[in-house]
């Protein structure tokens, strides 16, 4: 979804995502359509909580190795204290939205698995675009820390499982600057195809 090389156009999305955020949270919706005029042009995105703590995740890691201007620093570092102040001060929504969310990407990755089972060639072509639902998951699963219902996390498990008998194991499969940032040991998924 998000621009792995380009920092400018991943702050203009973070930016406009954050502008939306209070009334994002507001709002019954799970997604919410954004056009997102960028320095790359405009770009049609669909926001949610799951989104927005994938680009400020690409931004800190940007950040942390060494891409980002001071300038872009202050712009992350605004942005992320702009969400942690309407995370604390719509705790509740956050969450429900978090845990609403979760249980949609796992429906989402539950889909591709079957769809797997049937088609192993097509699977293994789609993987390393439909694997970022695993990746959002895993952000989700860590913002939700204890609040992740435990029924759904046994539902991923179970998903982990069932991957981890069809995952071949080998390369990292996207892009190779950002292996780092997706070591192994959390992020096996990433490591090889069905």
């Amino acid at each position: 979804m998000f621009d792995s090389h380009d920092v400018e156009t991943n702050l203009d999305i973070a930016e406009a995502m954050v502008a939306e955020f209070e009334d994002y949270l507001v709002d019954d919706d799970l997604y919410r359509q954004l056009v997102i005029r960028t320095t790359a042009g405009d770009r049609m995105l669909k926001m949610s909580a799951g989104s927005l703590l994938e680009v400020l995740h690409d931004l800190h890691h940007a950040a942390d190795t060494g891409r980002l201007t001071p300038e872009q620093k202050n712009r992350v570092r605004e942005l992320t204290d702009t969400v942690e102040q309407l995370t604390r001060r719509y705790t509740s929504v956050y969450r429900q939205k978090l845990v609403r969310e979760f249980k949609s990407q796992i429906d989402s990755w539950r889909w591709f698995l079957q769809d797997c089972q049937d088609d192993r060639s097509r699977c293994r072509d789609e993987y390393p675009f439909e694997v970022r639902i695993r990746n959002r998951l895993a952000l989700l699963m860590d913002e939700l820390d204890d609040d992740a219902p435990a029924d759904q996390v046994s539902r991923l498990r179970k998903l982990d499982a069932d991957l981890r008998e069809i995952l071949v194991p080998g390369k990292f499969i996207l892009d190779p600057e950002l292996q780092e940032r997706y070591p192994k040991s959390h992020y096996w998924w990433l490591y090889g195809r069905p």
